[in-house]
């Protein structure tokens, strides 16, 4: 994120978790336990890494958010993404870099929506694309 710009060497292989989302979230999927299992590993990467990043302690949805921003804007992602999958990825026809974006977008959205309407203090929470532009 952000923090890794100044501190850190940037993780190529971040990618990859835009396609774990795609995959994970393609099938039929319970998205209150996807929930919950956003909240414990954003509260495990606080715990982890919160001293190096602290605007992620304070607000990790804003980070998030941003992360995805960097995701969506930045070409080298999608240069990344394409050179991930072809060694990586033993799909026949592994999801192009937009469908697993749309598909990553998706369930922000659901998980925006369904955690508002469950209950309207909850902070929208979401970990697979930790992005460095």
């Amino acid at each position: 994120m952000r923090y890794s710009v100044l501190s850190q060497k940037d993780d190529e292989t971040l990618v990859r978790h835009v396609y774990d989302l795609h995959m994970a979230t393609s099938c039929e999927h319970d998205i209150a336990i996807l929930r919950r299992l956003v909240k414990a590993v954003i509260q495990t990467d606080v715990a982890q890494f919160g001293k190096q990043h602290t605007q992620f302690v304070n607000s990790s949805a804003d980070e998030l958010h941003y992360g995805l921003a960097c995701v969506e804007t930045n070409p080298i992602h999608k240069d990344r993404y394409e050179r991930f999958i072809d060694p990586l990825v033993y799909h026949d026809e592994p999801a192009t870099w937009n469908e697993a974006l749309q598909t990553v977008n998706e369930l922000v959205q659901r998980l925006r929506t369904e955690g508002r309407a469950e209950r309207r203090s909850l902070l929208f929470q979401w970990c697979a694309c930790q992005a460095v532009p």
